[in-house]
């Protein structure tokens, strides 16, 4: 492992080739160490490989520690995601042979399916993830604006400044989520192609 490969910055900017240098460097070793947890389950090590570095990307602005530690960040996450995942298992198994066992009733009310509900909870983590990166003024005025559904009038008030003024903020703040979306979309997009084709 070369850590002289892995580069906190580029980390932190989402730069591709960082990711990709990082996922070259830390791929092996991550792997050997889930596939080791997971009882030799090699699909489920190349799936849990595959988490650890979408998370990582998630997360990587939360990072807080140097160079010197960012291959235990790593492992952190993938002990973590071993563990989230052996208990999605063990309840996955437990919910299959309770319908085996007692059937099952359609509900009068459908709800989304578990699928659905697991793509609408980490399309929400993800977007909590992507505001919390823009500068605290802008996360303000879109939390105020999208979830209090507060009015221009209200924000002007409570930051003393014009209704115009307001919405050109809450205009800047959006264009600005918009463009750090689709950045960390970009990067999630990217390295998921790169461990993708690695795993062919």
């Amino acid at each position: 492992m070369d850590l002289a490969r892995i580069n906190l910055r580029g980390l932190r900017n989402l730069d591709p080739c960082a990711w990709t240098d990082a996922y070259a460097e830390l791929s092996g070793p991550i792997y050997a160490f889930t596939y080791r947890k997971l009882n030799r389950d090699q699909g489920l090590a190349k799936e849990v490989l595959q988490e650890v570095f979408l998370r990582a990307i998630e997360s990587v602005a939360r990072f807080r520690g140097g160079e010197t530690s960012i291959v235990a960040w790593f492992f952190a996450i993938a002990r973590n995601t071993i563990a989230s995942t052996l208990r999605g298992e063990r309840r996955w198994r437990s919910e299959k042979a309770a319908a085996c066992t007692q059937g099952f009733t359609a509900p009068s009310n459908p709800s989304p399916a578990p699928d659905d509900w697991l793509m609408i909870r980490e399309e929400s983590e993800f977007l909590n993830l992507v505001v919390a990166r823009l500068p605290e003024k802008w996360e303000m005025v879109l939390r105020w604006r999208y979830l209090e559904e507060l009015s221009l009038r209200d924000i002007a008030d409570r930051l003393n400044i014009t209704p115009r003024g307001a919405e050109s903020l809450v205009r800047r703040a959006r264009n600005a989520l918009c463009t750090e979306y689709n950045k960390l979309l970009d990067i999630k997009h990217e390295l998921t192609f790169v461990m993708e084709e690695s795993a062919r």
